[in-house]
């Protein structure tokens, strides 16, 4: 998420169909997971620059990440989060739990307790020292990490909080909700200084810009919307960017390209700078694509992906051409969520298997 940041990590739960959400944008969305899609988008894909709608052709090439690391959380993973000196994992689960990990011994740390239904999103601030949290219960919280005690718990959501980032300042902790809004609390005071409404489409992915002066936000109806930071201003709006729900948000070319994924695993890169979105490229990724990851150094891009009848897997690709890498199987159930190490030596997956996994690359 985070994403991540690093994405975030947002997914749904799993009863409900996605198309039983009514048309009235004021409906809050479904607290359940969308189903498997049994067709394709429908519409086609917009042409790429050179007129092509082909998915990138595959080019294996040897990444050769191994498993360094397995441990099971006590329930589905629906989120992961990595502090920024790389050495503690966070993770939110389908009971309400976060638990905290030690990354070098795979231990257990303590288990935040609080959320009364699943923890959809969270998100570490810069420093480390403070850990943000959506569930949908509706109600976002804030955790001092070395204590594991709620510093904030905001509870005046009309329906349940999907994403979650902080400033780069780390001052500011941002919500997605159901209801199509941002919201911007001061960490210092607990206080709301600005709501951001974007129609009623529900908001499941945020990622602010590495220079910390734009936010963008990703929503259920596939548009991507820039807004300016802290002031809140809209910059840029492009509706239907995808052609279903934006579930994750990542950077990377040193944050000059902006990298979307959706339910019906489609992938696009897009050149932001200025306050614009420019599609460079497009491929579909796998068939539901809950998160996204890229490791700066290398340019590395990760998926997750999965749906109700298939095993989940990771797949790899290079974020300059789109082509496929590698395609990390033996998931029983779908791959929730991504997120490299600030080092870049570390993958981090969490799914439905309950599951977090520690691949380590070359």
């Amino acid at each position: 998420s985070i994403p991540n940041q690093n994405g975030y990590q947002v997914a749904l739960n799993a009863d409900t169909e996605i198309d039983r959400w009514s048309n009235d944008r004021t409906t809050e969305p479904p607290e359940t997971r969308p189903p498997e899609p049994t067709t394709q988008p429908p519409r086609p894909n917009p042409p790429l620059p050179d007129g092509s709608r082909e998915t990138p052709p595959s080019t294996p090439t040897a990444v050769a990440l191994r498993e360094a690391a397995s441990f099971q959380a006590k329930s589905d993973v629906f989120a992961v989060a990595v502090s920024p000196d790389g050495q503690t994992i966070a993770t939110g689960s389908k009971d309400g739990r976060i638990e905290l990990w030690n990354r070098s011994t795979n231990t257990l740390i303590r288990t935040l307790v609080g959320h009364q239904g699943p923890v959809r999103a969270i998100a570490f601030s810069p420093d480390g020292t403070l850990l943000g949290s959506g569930s949908e219960d509706k109600t976002a919280r804030l955790w001092e990490v070395q204590t594991g005690k709620v510093r904030y718990a905001w509870t005046e959501y009309e329906s349940p909080i999907y994403a979650v980032t902080f400033s780069r300042t780390g001052s500011t902790l941002i919500t997605g909700d159901g209801n199509g809004k941002v919201d911007l609390w001061s960490v210092a005071n607990g206080t709301l200084y600005k709501s951001l409404l974007k129609n009623f489409g529900a908001v499941f992915s945020l990622l602010v810009s590495p220079d910390g002066k734009v936010l963008v936000s990703g929503d259920r109806d596939g548009d991507l919307v820039l807004w300016s930071l802290p002031g809140g201003e809209k910059l840029a709006e492009m509706e239907d960017a995808h052609q279903s729900i934006i579930f994750a948000l990542a950077v990377g070319n040193n944050g000059q390209t902006l990298v979307s994924c959706d339910f019906f695993g489609q992938v696009k890169i897009w050149d932001w700078q200025a306050g614009t979105l420019n599609l460079q490229r497009e491929f579909i990724a796998g068939r539901s694509v809950f998160s996204v990851a890229v490791d700066a150094d290398s340019n590395l891009l990760a998926t997750a992906i999965g749906t109700e009848s298939e095993a989940g897997q990771i797949k790899l690709w290079d974020l300059d051409s789109g082509s496929s890498i590698d395609t990390i199987s033996g998931y029983s159930r779908p791959v929730r969520a991504v997120m490299f190490t600030p080092d870049g030596r570390s993958l981090i997956s969490g799914g439905e298997d309950t599951s977090i996994r520690i691949w380590q690359t070359p």
